[in-house]
């Protein structure tokens, strides 16, 4: 059980997979399934994501964070109750592999039915003809 993050590191096996990662199917639950003797749970959002996309995934998370950061207090209600759910599943991440945790998936799909919600608000009252 000690030996997982070091083990997720293992599954990349050339330098370009270490650049760009492995690909989907490569940590997770996809491998309990098509190569048992390489499986490997991650336990870390942040390891399961550098495995499937490599250095891209560093980029992402640092990307997400200094976006999350640069948000000011005077915010709308909906936009701090979305950096709020933001913040538990990042932090959550840094323990658990939030990809394949029932709990997470419904903050996962709240976020996004918020993100998809501002986003048809914001186009009604760009173009009042928005259908």
């Amino acid at each position: 059980m000690y030996q997982t993050w070091p083990n997720a590191m293992l599954l990349l096996e050339t330098p370009l997979q270490y650049f760009f990662g492995k690909g989907f199917g490569s940590i997770g639950v996809p491998t309990y399934y098509f190569t048992p003797a390489l499986a490997n749970s991650a336990d870390n959002m942040y390891v399961y994501l550098y495995v499937i996309f490599g250095v891209f995934s560093i980029f992402f998370s640092f990307f997400f964070m200094m976006k999350f950061l640069s948000f000011g207090l005077t915010l709308s209600k909906s936009t701090k109750q979305f950096l709020i759910i933001s913040l538990v599943i990042l932090t959550g991440g840094i323990t658990s592999n939030l990809f394949e945790a029932s709990f997470y998936s419904v903050y996962g799909g709240v976020i996004i039915g918020m993100i998809v919600s501002e986003k048809k608000e914001r186009d009604i009252k760009l173009n009042p003809n928005y259908q």
